[in-house]
């Protein structure tokens, strides 16, 4: 008689669960259900089939789970209970957070003691609950109850809960027996710190993963105990031995997790644990590169976390550099190189995680973005896959369809590891051998791609898989390509050019730099000749220089595998010699940052942008090497030649700037941290100069967007200058304002207070090397003392408004290693160099309207508010056009302009007579601005539109509107003017003297047409 035969309860079981199967498993779920009836009490199962024959999804689920993993039928089978409880409950169709599962592990099962008595009791109510929440985990995963991110969440938090209640109570015992662990210094008790490393770390655990713990804790010292008191280091060893036995100890009931300690400074061989001075003090001196990745998923799980995150922090500039850092992608070769040799060794061609194509290259990917990215773009600097996924799309690392690939790939790789290590609870990623049709067909169909055909069994998955490993390998290889399989577009070009770079840095064959050609080999010759003997020399001593001698051996291989690839890109060039000239100070100005020369290999589109872009101007080679930061923008040509507009330049400093460290995104406690502000807004400035100097020498914008970027670009600076000062200034004397400020929002730009540009920058026509003319205004009673806080002394108005105005041009023109924002003239305030820094708008419209010289109202044409409070700024662009709306006797106006225009010219060194001065020659740019500021005052009363631009080209388009000029005449000003002014910006970034532009046919046009147009205007009229 069979089995069946004596258990009716077993046989219904079966009737209730084979019919929701593929026929392939019907003997397997027929052998489970046999298994559970004889194990269960009676009752269970009885309440089981009632539960089944209520909901057939029901019956479907648990099918599904007992055919796929083995390790849920062997824990059903011992704890049956567990089935009715999860069923009984909504424990299946929802996810748990740390702190529930926390709550529910202290009430669970287990009446916990002290000593020996602790580790068993602790022990064993681990383990029953680790079964309870695996049996609950893996039946939603399998039966697609949970996302594949779900499920990696819930394992993260089962082992954080159990390390943390674990820890707790392993802790209190060891208080008990050696009193609480104190520093040095006595002070504050201390806990332990548990940094979960890896997929813990990322919370992204698998189903039957190890978890890779550091143990660490604050400081050195002692437990205070009067009768056995023992040091910190002794107390946390024994509490981290300790908590490793209870959670990773094979008992009857099995185990919690598998812990790997060896992630740990120094390893096997290393302490247990180690204060934070020790840990710090490890990574800064010894840290290896991949050291650097396993950091990047560090995260404090269990103990004391805030000291933890507080660890982690310190230790960030060992994982993340301040620069980009392509020299993480050695790194990744190194360690690409040693899986595959365990991969060949091992035979581990069909494991997920190390093969071709699978999880470890799926996460390396990810990784060497963020060590990359992650010193200058915190945001990077995410442990979670998923979470890093948006910022590589955010920051353009990789196109948006390979990031939905790679994506896809993971989360099927990872789904994939889930299957197999629910089968058993065994932590493989190892494929079943194509052979054993069973495995692959439970695998198939845990996955939901099985045939009903078992012989066809897998096939759809196998592709599928297939297809996915195919687009990891592919971006994988795409990113860390071996050096030695990448090819030159012209392999015989690059091995000359390697042999002549070697030539030099053995000093073989140069031994002086008027060397005959005959005693070069062949492949130097073509060069040799294209090279000055200057060239030669500097080349020469460039490779024998000590700087070069000095170089650790990984960095002079570097610069081994540059300095060929670099006279390869500079080939091209019509001056070899000019642009080799260019390029070493650069290259030398890196030498010592030899990721930047990483970033130069590994990127070849940045090389050529450096190469052509210092060829064409000496002011971007001179930049570049002074300021080797800026070589990062080279990386995103499609940014290179763009620029954004004021919006997203004003949001994008923005975001610039709260990434400064310390400084918070609400700007509390700015006064420590006002020099990495300053170094922050200069790196910025700088950056975008390169991007507008590079789409002026690449001619991909025309001047009038040139001259906007560069004038929106000292627009949003000046914001951002004023609202640090600003905030400083208050939290030292508080605020200016008439009311309470402490009931206002401090986080807004300051009221009362405006910032005014004239020239250039007010007639948005800034330049690459233009100063700021600025006036400072206010209008508050200058006598009026401001409202304080925290016991601040209190000044007047006129005071505050003095220390601020004083303090935003110390930000803007203090030199620094970065150099200076801008240089700020303050000659065109009320009484000039004489008046006060900042006047009241009382006090500067009667001035205005009293006092002004004819040319101050000139200087008003340009002049238009670019910071502050935007009432006052109203107020003043009326006040302004009040003021340029005045009638004016033309004969006076006439004479006054004639006469400032003599003097200005009498003041001038003498202009060579074959030179055309592009700014004050007789005809030129400033001639230009004088026919337009006369213009203006002479003719704003009657034409009142005329006051309403501050730019030149819009007011000559107003004159023309009016028929103060003619059509012909408007046309000539105004192409004048932009033809000289793009001659002057090319002049800039040719590192010219602005006297020497040759006096050619069309600039002699362009002077004869302005000066006919003076002549009629003022002086024949």
């Amino acid at each position: 008689m069979s089995k069946l035969d004596v258990n009716p309860l077993a046989d219904q079981l079966i009737k209730q669960l084979v019919p929701t199967a593929p026929i392939a498993f019907s003997d397997r779920l027929q052998h489970s259900c046999l298994r559970f009836a004889e194990s269960a009490e009676t009752s269970l199962v009885e309440k089981l089939l009632a539960d089944l024959a209520a909901d057939n999804t029901l019956a479907q689920q648990l099918g599904r789970l007992w055919i796929c993993s083995d390790y849920a039928l062997d824990t059903c089978c011992a704890r049956p209970a567990l089935i009715a409880e999860l069923i009984q409950g909504d424990d299946l169709y929802r996810c748990y957070n740390r702190n529930e599962l926390r709550l529910r592990l202290a009430n669970f099962d287990a009446l916990l003691t002290q000593g020996a008595a602790l580790i068993e009791a602790l022990s064993s109510q681990l383990r029953k609950f680790r079964q309870r929440e695996m049996l609950r985990i893996i039946w939603r995963d399998l039966n697609s109850l949970a996302s594949m991110e779900q499920t990696a969440a819930d394992l993260s938090s089962l082992a954080d809960s159990c390390l943390d209640h674990a820890l707790e109570q392993i802790y209190a015992d060891l208080v008990a027996r050696y009193g609480a662990p104190l520093g040095e210094q006595g002070g504050r008790e201390q806990q332990l710190v548990v940094l979960g490393m890896g997929k813990l770390g990322a919370r992204e655990l698998n189903l039957s993963s190890d978890i890779d713990l550091i143990f660490a804790f604050p400081e050195a010292g002692h437990t205070h105990s009067d009768s056995q008191s023992i040091s910190n280091q002794e107390f946390f060893t024994q509490v981290g031995k300790a908590l490793i036995r209870v959670i990773d100890a094979r008992t009857v009931d099995g185990f919690v997790f598998r812990v790997d300690m060896r992630l740990r400074p120094n390893g096997d061989s290393g302490p247990l644990v180690l204060n934070f001075s020790a840990m710090e003090d490890y990574y800064q001196q010894h840290g290896r590169e991949w050291e650097r990745f396993a950091m990047v998923k560090a995260r404090a799980v269990a103990g004391d976390i805030n000291a933890g995150q507080r660890l982690l922090a310190t230790l960030r500039p060992f994982v993340y550099r301040r620069y980009l850092d392509f020299g993480a992608i050695d790194a990744l070769r190194d360690m690409k190189r040693l899986i595959q040799q365990q991969v060949k060794q091992q035979g581990l061609q069909h494991d997920i995680k190390l093969g071709a194509g699978g999880i470890r290259e799926a996460e390396f990917i990810v990784q060497s973005f963020q060590l990359i990215h992650g010193g200058k773009h915190p945001d990077f600097q995410v442990a979670s896959f998923f979470e890093v996924l948006p910022v590589l799309l955010r920051h353009r690392c990789l196109p948006p369809g390979d990031v939905e690939q790679l994506a896809s790939a993971y989360r099927f790789l990872r789904r994939v590891e889930h299957a197999l290590q629910a089968w058993r609870d065994e932590q493989t990623q190892t494929l079943p051998d194509n052979g054993d049709r069973e495995a692959c067909a439970r695998l198939a169909y845990a996955l939901e791609f099985f045939d009903t055909d078992k012989s066809n069994a897998g096939q759809q998955f196998t592709g599928s898989l297939a297809g996915y490993r195919e687009t990891i390998q592919r971006q994988f290889a795409d990113i860390v390509a071996d050096a030695d399989t990448e090819t030159s577009s012209d392999d015989a070009v690059e091995k000359s050019a390697q042999v002549f770079w070697h030539g030099f840095w053995y000093s073989a064959y140069l031994r002086s730099a008027d060397i005959a050609v005959k005693e070069i080999p062949p492949e130097f010759c073509d060069k040799l000749v294209r090279l000055s003997p200057e060239t030669l020399q500097r080349l020469k001593h460039f490779a024998s220089s000590r700087q070069l001698l000095a170089m650790e051996k990984a960095g002079r291989e570097r610069l081994d595998r540059l300095m060929p690839v670099l006279l390869c890109a500079c080939e091209s060039s019509e001056d070899l010699s000019l642009a080799i000239d260019r390029l070493l100070p650069i290259i030398e100005a890196v030498l010592r940052r030899t990721a930047y020369i990483a970033l130069l290999i590994e990127n070849p589109l940045a090389l050529q942008h450096l190469v052509r872009l210092s060829v064409m101007s000496p002011w971007v080679a001179e930049h570049l090497a002074r300021y080797p930061l800026l070589i990062d923008e080279l990386l995103d040509h499609r940014h290179l030649y763009t620029v954004p507009g004021r919006e997203d330049l004003a949001d994008e400093l923005r975001q610039h700037l709260l990434r400064v460290n310390r400084v918070q995104a609400d700007g509390a406690h700015l006064g420590d941290d006002l020099e990495r502000v300053m170094h922050a807004l200069r790196l910025f400035k700088l950056a975008h100069s390169l991007r507008v100097a590079a789409c002026q020498v690449m001619g991909s914008l025309p001047l009038m967007k040139i001259s906007d970027y560069h004038s929106h670009l000292a627009e949003v600076i000046l914001q951002a200058v004023l609202h640090f000062a600003w905030r400083e200034m208050v939290q030292r004397y508080g605020s200016p304002s008439a009311t309470d400020y402490a009931t206002q929002d401090t986080g807004a730009l300051c009221e009362h207070f405006i910032i005014v540009a004239y020239g250039k920058l007010g007639g948005i026509e800034l330049g690459p090397s233009s100063d700021l003319d600025l006036v400072f205004i206010h209008n508050l009673d200058e006598q009026a003392e401001t409202k304080t806080e925290n016991g601040n002394k209190a000044v007047t108005n006129a005071v505050f408004f003095t220390r601020l105005s004083q303090r935003i041009i110390h930000i803007l023109s203090t030199q620094t290693i970065s150099g200076a924002l801008y240089e700020v003239d303050m000659r065109l305030r009320p009484s000039g160099g004489s008046g006060l820094l900042v006047s009241s708008f009382a006090a500067f419209a009667r001035y205005q309207k009293e006092n002004a010289w004819t040319w101050e109202h000139q200087a008003l044409v340009r002049a238009r508010p670019v910071a502050g409070d935007a009432a006052l700024a109203s107020q003043f662009t009326a006040l302004r056009e009040q003021i340029l709306c005045r009638s004016r006797p033309i004969a006076e106006l006439r004479s006054d302009v004639n006469s400032m225009r003599q003097k200005m010219r009498e003041q001038l060194p003498a202009i060579a007579v074959d030179t055309f001065d592009l700014k004050q020659g007789v005809g030129g740019i400033v001639d230009i601005e004088f026919i337009v500021q006369y213009s203006v005052l002479a003719h704003a009363a009657q034409h009142p539109l005329l006051a309403h631009w501050t730019d030149n080209v819009r007011i000559i388009e107003s004159l023309a509107g009016t028929g103060l000029l003619t059509t012909e005449q408007a046309c000539q000003l105004t192409q004048a003017y932009i033809d000289y002014r793009s001659a002057a910006h090319l002049v800039a970034l040719q590192q010219q003297d602005k006297q020497d532009t040759e006096h050619d046919e069309r600039f002699a046009r362009h002077r004869e047409n302005v000066s006919a147009i003076w002549r009629q205007l003022l002086i024949e009229s």
